[in-house]
């Protein structure tokens, strides 16, 4: 498993808007994107490129903003533009092994990454809710199980309703490749994907993911885990997601 722009049709950065309206004047939107904030190489705290398109959307629009972070464990930004530049051996080290996605960007190209989100959050179409929508929200605790067995880690993952507009959030650094299986099931359904909500486990690859290896599947150890996660444990969550899921919009 390794962190790449959308490079085939299993995963994708998924990119939703809610706004909310005082009349005809927008007040507030609601947007998510899955993609890592991997722009700043800086030692302090930066809120990376959300922040910029935060800024960037509320003075355009004088209206407030609030981005979430979706299911982006698989998914970084494209910096495989002629404004890149390599910076350090480790960038030179991961842009030959793994291509020039790796290479260092320069503010130039994190201002065109930029223009560019905030242009298309300004074109695609607010999700509508109703003057009384169905709101409804749903806690459950899932689990998973290393490949030794050794260890296990429970955690609670939570769905929010609002008409067909569903939040799912897991407190983990999710493989967006779990938003493509549960929008693929659920068509009549709205989803922004929630990821590192309420917690922190690690990243979360799909099964399949696991056998690629790479530091997102071996970085478990970072978070407490003995070993990386088992396949099998992972592919009974996406079972277990898949019911929670379907029960909850079912009942």
């Amino acid at each position: 498993m390794l962190m790449l722009p959308e490079i085939d049709e299993q995963g994708g950065a998924v990119l939703n808007k809610l706004s909310f309206f005082d009349n005809s004047n927008e007040i507030l939107s609601i947007f998510g994107l899955s993609c890592h904030p991997v722009f700043s190489t800086s030692k302090i705290i930066s809120s990376d490129y959300p922040g910029e398109i935060v800024n960037h959307y509320q003075n355009t629009n004088e209206s407030s903003a609030i981005f979430l972070q979706g299911w982006s464990g698989d998914l970084r930004p494209d910096t495989s533009g002629k404004f890149m530049s390599t910076r350090s051996l480790i960038d030179c080290a991961k842009a030959l092994f793994n291509g020039k996605v790796f290479l260092q960007p320069d503010f130039k190209k994190f201002s065109c990454f930029c223009n560019d989100i905030v242009n298309l959050i300004q074109s695609i179409k607010p999700l509508h809710v109703n003057d009384q929508p169905l709101i409804s929200s749903l806690q459950r605790k899932l689990s998973l199980v290393s490949s030794t067995g050794h260890t296990t880690k429970s955690f609670f993952v939570s769905i929010h309703r609002i008409d067909n507009i569903l939040f799912i959030s897991i407190p983990a650094e999710v493989s967006s490749r779990y938003y493509s299986y549960l929008a693929s099931n659920f068509v009549s359904y709205k989803i922004f994907p929630l990821g590192c909500s309420n917690g922190m486990i690690g990243y979360l690859p799909y099964y399949d993911q696991v056998r690629e290896k790479g530091y997102e599947v071996d970085s478990a150890k970072n978070y407490g885990w003995d070993s990386y996660i088992g396949e099998d444990s992972l592919i009974k969550f996406k079972n277990d997601l898949y019911i929670l899921v379907k029960d909850f919009v079912d009942d």
